[in-house]
Order: C-alpha cells, then sequence, then structure tokens
C-alpha cells in the first residue's frame, strides 16, 4: 500500500530570481525530484529514508507564485535516493527521486480551497502553514484523494 506525500517547491533562495513554478516545470521536464538528504548538522532529513517506489505525490508551491497544489506524481524510485542530472541553473540536488505518471494540472488548486476539506487544514485556522513546514510532508490517502478532486 502507497504512502502518500507534498513535496514542496519554493522560490530561489539564492538570489538567482528563480520562481518556485519555473522550478518546478524544470522538474516535471527531467521526471525528477532532487531530495536534499542532509541538514546542515549531517542528520538526515526527515521522510527521506520512508520514500518508497510506488508512494504518490502531490506537487505544492509556495512563495510568490502563490500558494497552491499543482500536480501529481508516482515515486518511480524511493530511498536510497538516486544519481539525477544536475542542471546548476535550477539549484537541483544531485540525489533524489525519479518519477512516472507525472499529472500537471491546467488550474492548480488553491490551498483555500481546501479550508475544511483536508486534515491538515481545519476550518477557520489560521496557522494551516505550520502542517506544511519541510520540504516533504506525509499526508493521508483521503487528504490526497480530496486535493486531486479539486482538480478535477
Amino acid at each position: 500500500m502507497p504512502d502518500y506525500w507534498i513535496f514542496k517547491v519554493n522560490d530561489d533562495s539564492n538570489g538567482k530570481t528563480l520562481t518556485g513554478i519555473t522550478i518546478y516545470r524544470h522538474r516535471m521536464e527531467d521526471k525528477s525530484w532532487g531530495v536534499k538528504e542532509h541538514k546542515k548538522n549531517a542528520q538526515r532529513a526527515n521522510n527521506v529514508s520512508k520514500l518508497e517506489r510506488g508512494n504518490k505525490v502531490v506537487f505544492y508551491l509556495c512563495g510568490s507564485d502563490g500558494h497552491c497544489f499543482l500536480g501529481t506524481a508516482t515515486l518511480e524510485t524511493g530511498f536510497p535516493l538516486v544519481a539525477l542530472v544536475v542542471h546548476k541553473g535550477y539549484l537541483d540536488w544531485p540525489y533524489g527521486v525519479k518519477l512516472i505518471d507525472i499529472k500537471q494540472w491546467a488550474n492548480p488548486v488553491q490551498i483555500k480551497a481546501l479550508e475544511g476539506k483536508v486534515s491538515f487544514f481545519a476550518e477557520g485556522e489560521k496557522n494551516w502553514g505550520s502542517h506544511l513546514q519541510g520540504a516533504i510532508t506525509r499526508i493521508t490517502e483521503s487528504d490526497y484523494r480530496t486535493i486531486k478532486d479539486e482538480a478535477s
């Protein structure tokens, strides 16, 4: 049975002025998602070792382009991470996961549309962003399906 994840993308914070949506589109073209496996203190980043082939992912955009879900994919590879082609202009990580069954939605799902419909954003909650901390967040199958259904 697969696990379900949110993979997040944000604007470039290193001054190269790439928007999150540009980085996301590049990753979808490469059919891969780079993962920063270790934090600064050399501990493994949360959830990385739990990624498995067949897991389902929904992509979330943070930053100036909005706060919305952009599409889905299935992990073709999991942990241990595989070596990826690095495009330094896109701040790619050298290791990550390969993607299959990529679906990029024509109409992104705004986070506000999910208020009260998913477990991580209760109705009237003002601090929903705290549930989306980090680059990878596990979600329930029900939340995954709810997000997908909003896109159709």
